[in-house]
């Protein structure tokens, strides 16, 4: 089912997204959008996991060079929760589930070990740093990060409603 996972032909300087990650307090999700955009800290985690409602950029990244990505990518999607996901060694993997919507995903770090898991059980690598990718989360997968160095995977994960 190699249709699960769609590499766009939409491109994004990953070394500028990094540049504000690394600016931000150390969690494996990094918030970006919430309900309104006065949430106070990027790491609080969404209360309603449930929901997908939380699509307004936060004042933090207002006048931002990912500010300028939420606004191009806003441009053809309805975006729901967006957040900074890292996967290392503190957490190499999450379980087989599905989402209640699709994700659009831009690598910022990655390593030949940090791969999806597929509906069919195939694995998937997203290589291309800053390339824009939409991954079928409401379908069955997973992500996993297996390096045996401490290789973070960091992805700017876009929820899209």
């Amino acid at each position: 089912m190699r249709d699960q996972l769609i590499p766009l032909d939409r491109h994004y300087d990953a070394d500028k997204l990094l540049e504000i990650y690394n600016e931000l307090p150390k969690a494996h999700q990094i918030i970006v959008t919430g309900k309104d955009a006065s949430t106070p800290t990027p790491v609080t985690p969404y209360a309603d996991k449930d929901s997908d409602d939380h699509g307004v950029l936060l004042n933090i990244f207002k006048d931002s060079y990912l500010e300028d990505v939420y606004n191009d990518i806003a441009k053809d999607y309805t975006i729901g929760k967006t957040r900074f996901w890292t996967m290392d060694r503190s957490r190499r993997a999450y379980s087989y589930h599905t989402d209640f919507t699709k994700r659009l995903h831009i690598p910022l770090a990655t390593n030949d070990n940090a791969f999806f898991i597929l509906e069919d059980y195939q694995t998937e690598h997203m290589p291309v740093l800053g390339q824009l990718y939409e991954l079928d989360t409401t379908r069955l997968h997973s992500a996993v990060n297996l390096s045996q160095d401490d290789n973070p995977r960091i992805h700017l994960v876009f929820g899209i409603i």
